[in-house]
């Protein structure tokens, strides 16, 4: 396989894809190996369409459980374009295209692909999530209605279009006290009682931005013995089943069969599975994930500071068959950090680790001493004893201790420490396409050099955890707690 045709083609290219679908026709928003396939596994099928290098892995803002539906749900994923009939990384598809040759595969009348950006390699549509906005949709025979108690009056029903998008409920509902509740249940609390027996949520303290009761749109479907409202609910995160909680426990208030003093007390007191649970997930759609604007430079596609030659002709002279190779060399920044690069390839593993050196050089001249002082003592090493200070003849050392005032002892120079390191599995990003092994792990050492050189977050890693530093908590409601990374 040839290599790269440009700098600028080298990388990896981010993409945030913005979803809508059909819940009912899904296992949820993620997930494998379920008799139902899931959003994620149909959307990934479709891309492995593309030539594609890497088969891609999709990663998710908002985690929904099969018949909950999504407006505009959120998801990354890296792309490495390849020549159709060779392991030639070319350039990356434009965001036109991709949404244009996303859809056309996905072969589902239940998905649509809405918009596609390409961003930054800091860009994760689930950690930089500021904000989630959920609506409940839930319909009604209108208050006016003639109620008669004749058996054979007609029952109340619902258009065939509505069954799979709203709550149907055969009586009217008490509005005045449900807005009431609304208002108890909105700002910080501990959910406890809210939350789904299978939550892993680590806390089940939320703040519930909003929580508002308003009446629907009007609807052809709609006619006039019937009315629908929305819940609109809007938090960072919430707990598993939360939003159908809360509804749940709102409408048995307009029910009649809850108390304004009983839902104060699911707050007071809280206790697992204390709220009822009865709205169906079909009225439930994620309406549309929020983002910081603070966060707009993630947005923007990445552009990677220029590599010097001397590296560029290592990667290019890298070997087809990189399975035994192990390479490490040196870079000193103008910066003056120190960096130590090594990459250990098989087919499926890689690795490397930089580290910074004991304090930035003073100016040019001295990085460049430094570095061509350290390419010399790489290519011949002094034999182990060599390495010392000479011996001295005792008249000389007479001499050192003589009345002469000592040089003030130098103080110790601080050991190279790791700034970053990053650790992993190619498969983080999906399988690498047969015979792209080469081809892929030169892109993965361009990737992380021009990484360092631009200073950017992307292989910042705990060296003790190793895992991605991040505070981040957010996540779907109907999710798995909001807690675990993806």
């Amino acid at each position: 396989c040839s290599i790269f045709n440009s700098a600028t083609m080298a990388f990896l290219s981010r993409y945030v894809f913005t979803v809508e679908y059909f819940g009912p026709a899904f296992a949820g928003s993620v997930g494998r190996g379920a008799k139902t396939l899931s959003v994620q596994e149909v959307l990934e099928a479709a891309i492995a369409k593309l030539s594609l290098a890497i088969i891609p892995k999709l990663f998710v803002s908002s985690r929904t459980d099969s018949g909950v539906h999504a407006l505009r749900n959120t998801y990354h994923v890296d792309i490495l374009r390849k020549h159709r009939t060779s392991c030639e990384i070319v350039e990356p598809y434009s965001p036109g295209e991709m949404l244009k040759a996303v859809n056309h595969h996905l072969g589902s009348d239940h998905v649509r692909v809405v918009d596609i950006a390409q961003v930054s390699p800091q860009y994760h549509a689930r950690h930089l999530a500021r904000g989630r906005e959920y609506v409940y949709r839930v319909s009604f025979p209108t208050p006016t209605r003639s109620t008669s108690s004749s058996p054979t009056a007609p029952a109340p029903t619902i258009s065939l279009f509505e069954r799979n998008t709203c709550w149907f409920l055969p009586k009217p509902l008490a509005l005045e006290p449900m807005h009431e509740a609304c208002r108890l249940l909105e700002g910080h609390h501990d959910f406890t009682s809210f939350r789904g027996s299978g939550c892993q949520g680590k806390s089940p303290m939320r703040t519930l931005d909003h929580i508002l009761l308003r009446p629907a749109a009007p609807s052809v479907f709609m006619d006039g013995n019937t009315s629908m409202i929305e819940f609109h609910v809007k938090a960072r995160s919430f707990l598993y089943h939360q939003v159908r909680h809360l509804v749940s426990t709102i409408v048995s208030v307009g029910q009649g069969r809850m108390t304004l003093d009983q839902v104060r007390l699911l707050l007071s007191k809280p206790r697992t599975g204390s709220a009822p649970l009865n709205a169906p997930p079909h009225g439930l759609f994620l309406a549309r994930v929020h983002y910081d604007a603070d966060d707009a430079p993630q947005f923007a596609a990445f552009r990677a500071a220029s590599i010097p030659e001397n590296v560029e002709e290592l990667i290019a002279s890298t070997p087809a068959q990189v399975a035994e190779q192990r390479l490490q060399f040196h870079l000193l920044l103008p910066s003056g950090l120190d960096c130590t690069f090594t990459f250990a390839f098989d087919t499926t593993e890689w690795s490397f680790v930089a580290q910074r050196s004991a304090g930035p050089a003073t100016n040019s001249a001295e990085a460049e001493e430094a570095q061509s002082d350290r390419k010399r003592r790489a290519e011949s090493p002094l034999p182990a004893d060599e390495d010392k200070a000479p011996k001295r003849s005792a008249g000389e050392t007479a001499e050192a201790t003589g009345p002469h005032p000592q040089a003030p002892p130098t103080p110790p120079q601080p050991s190279p420490q790791p700034v970053w390191e990053r650790r992993g599995n190619v498969r983080t990003w999906g399988t690498v396409a047969s015979g792209c092994e080469a081809a892929v792990s030169r892109v993965l050492m361009r990737q992380c050099i021009a990484e360092a050189l631009s200073q950017t977050a992307i292989f910042w890693w705990h060296p003790h955890t190793q895992g991605p530093v991040s505070t981040h908590e957010g996540d779907g409601e109907d999710g798995d707690g909001g807690d675990d990374d993806d």
